[in-house]
């Protein structure tokens, strides 16, 4: 066992948590191994300092003690000393707020707003393609194909520039 395993086998046995071999194997080595053995000793040194059941009663009238030495310091609260500031920060950004939405709301409605070609046939209900209307319209269904295909010929074609 090397010092390393030593150590943390040492911290585990202090909360019971190895085995009666690891137990002996750690023994040994503690025996042979004058750092570890030091080590052991400054562990059971620090647990026997912060055990539970050595920690010092307080003084009779401690609490009340500590209280008088606190209020005798005369110091604000603290919630007492940003409250004033926060609720009056808080008011004006509110304020400010209202005003810009009052202006933002004033501006917009003077303006008209300038539908394109889609959203005018939308809002306005209009049948975007009153000449296909035309060719659905036709009764005869050859007819009615014949004109679909030669009216998407007329449409201009845009070239590009490459």
């Amino acid at each position: 066992m090397n010092c390393r395993q030593a150590e943390r086998r040492l911290l585990r046995s202090f909360d019971g948590r190895i085995t009666a071999k690891e137990r002996k194997e750690l023994e040994e080595h503690i025996h042979h191994c004058s750092r570890c053995a030091r080590l052991e000793s400054e562990y059971k040194t620090l647990l026997t300092w912060i055990r539970l059941d050595q920690i010092p009663e307080p003084q009779p009238n401690f609490r009340e003690r500590i209280e008088k030495k606190i209020a005798s310091l005369n110091l604000p609260e603290p919630e007492f000393l940003w409250q004033p500031i926060l609720v009056r920060m808080a008011t004006a950004a509110l304020i400010i707020l209202i005003i810009l939405a009052g202006l933002m709301i004033f501006f917009q409605l003077g303006k008209s707003v300038a539908f394109s070609h889609t959203e005018a046939l939308i809002f306005q209900e209009e049948n975007p393609f009153p000449e296909v209307q035309q060719i659905l319209n036709e009764a005869q269904p050859e007819q009615r194909n014949l004109r679909l295909m030669f009216s998407s010929l007329e449409v201009p074609r845009v070239q590009r520039r490459h």
